[in-house]
């Protein structure tokens, strides 16, 4: 294997509505979609489906919604050895509610996931050792430590939570991380700068070799030892932004690994994020790695 991802394994449980219900009143949902989630299980399938050889190391209850799981990841070409059952758990899942014209809500029971501990880790360790690239996504931070003390230089997508209320804990980290995804807000909250630009030269001169900032419709910048490089983002019509951020980490994720450049990879994540937003889905929208590096020709 080329890729781990370490994280979430849920199942996504989309429903479109006309509104949202009020206090004891319930609505039809125009269209709904069951599929497999999780930040780090978007990331793998969309590094499989690029290419690359991904794996997941996660946990999943032992129910109907673990097998589906099981076989939904493995029929999109990622590596399930190291996904772990917790008995008498349930499976993670997220009910996700779209409103037109509005951000979407999400209902999260994460169930298994909270079983992914630093004693599972640490039995797998020879395996987080010897990958390629390893990659946390979404992650508590006693297992972001415990990446850290096993696999230094990993890569790392700590999501908002863990920056709202770990911000001291995730610093203290950056030394032991080679590339950092976050999104605009999440730089400025981390570095405490109220200017993107700023915020992640403050983080990569914590020792983070790559700072990757995501900033939706207006693209993505990646800062490296202090230099900015930018790139717009795809002028799509977005139809689902669920996992958009994982799929760029993704695409930017298999770019690197296959020689493109920090600047020629953001825009492989840009275009790739861009087109996986126009399908309903986390990870239906994501082109191969043939079909993007056409698209990014074309823009040559």
């Amino acid at each position: 294997m080329e890729i781990l991802a370490v994280g979430n394994a849920n199942i996504d449980i989309t429903l479109f509505v006309e509104c949202v219900p009020g206090p004891d009143e319930d609505v039809d949902a125009t269209s709904a979609r069951v599929g497999m989630g999780g930040s780090a299980s978007n990331f793998a399938v969309a590094c499989s489906k690029l290419g690359a050889k991904s794996a997941i190391l996660a946990v999943i209850g032992d129910d109907p919604l673990g097998r589906y799981y099981l076989a939904e990841m493995a029929r999109r070409g990622v590596d399930i050895r190291l996904v772990r059952v917790s008995p008498g758990k349930t499976t993670g899942f997220v009910v996700i509610i779209n409103e037109p014209g509005k951000q979407r809500r999400m209902l999260r029971n994460r169930g298994a996931n909270l079983s992914l501990s630093e004693e599972l880790l640490e039995e797998v360790s020879s395996d987080i050792s010897s990958v390629k690239i390893l990659h946390a996504s979404s992650v508590r931070i006693a297992i972001a430590e415990k990446l850290a003390e096993i696999r230094p230089g990993f890569s790392w997508d700590p999501g908002g939570r863990a920056i709202s209320k770990s911000r001291h804990e995730v610093l203290s980290l950056l030394s032991s991380v080679g590339r950092m995804f976050l999104n605009e807000l999440e730089a400025m909250k981390l570095s405490g700068e109220d200017d993107v630009y700023r915020a992640s030269k403050v983080v990569s001169r914590q020792g983070v070799r790559e700072v990757i900032v995501k900033r939706g419709s207006k693209g993505a910048l990646v800062c490296l030892e202090g230099e900015v490089l930018e790139s717009p983002a795809l002028k799509v019509r977005a139809v689902d932004t669920t996992g958009a951020g994982d799929v760029f980490d993704a695409a930017y994720t298999v770019a690197r690994l296959r020689g493109m450049s920090p600047l020629q990879a953001l825009r492989a994540a840009n275009v790739a994020a861009g087109l996986a937003v126009t399908k309903v889905g986390a990870t239906e929208g994501i082109p191969s790695w043939s079909e993007l590096c056409d698209i990014l020709g074309k823009f040559e």
